[in-house]
């Protein structure tokens, strides 16, 4: 008798322990994995040192917003964490308000070059970046801007 007491406590206690952790899984993951906006993955670039990741992301909203072209970097031991509505706007050092194709040069540990192609206007709101920050935790950023090269282009 006192061995299916025993029994039946481990018994709730484990199905009360994964309900818990079911409950909290879906609690914390799910506002991060529905919300309206999308951040499409476009090249990454690791110092060369290997200490500091930049990254290009493609963000759209629906279809009533447009492109959203941005570089964040971070730490290669950190991640980057989308907010409840799916942007990533943690350590973001340049966006531009289309979808554009964007190169990422390290000129040395602390020093990253975005390349960037101007061209037409992206749409009514003009090409001009929402976003240009020069320096992040001691690392410098520094924008160049491309001639257009209409054979390269690409566009979505």
């Amino acid at each position: 008798m006192l061995f299916h007491r025993k029994r039946r406590r481990l018994i709730w206690l484990g199905v009360t322990i994964l309900i818990v952790a079911l409950g909290y899984g879906t609690l914390a993951l799910t506002p991060w994995s529905i919300g309206p906006c999308n951040e499409d993955n476009g090249m990454q670039a690791s110092s060369p040192d290997g200490k500091h990741v930049a990254k290009v992301f493609v963000r759209s909203c629906g279809a009533t917003t447009g492109w959203q072209t941005h570089v964040n970097l971070r730490s290669r031991w950190r991640y980057f964490n989308p907010t409840w509505d799916g942007i990533i706007r943690q350590d973001e050092v340049f966006s531009i308000r289309c979808w554009k194709k964007l190169n990422l040069v390290w000129k040395d540990n602390a020093h990253l070059e975005i390349n960037h192609a101007v061209c037409q206007p992206c749409d009514e709101r003009g090409d001009g970046a929402a976003v240009e920050q020069s320096t992040w935790r001691g690392v410098k950023v520094t924008y160049q801007e491309l001639p257009c090269d209409t054979q390269k282009e690409t566009t979505r």
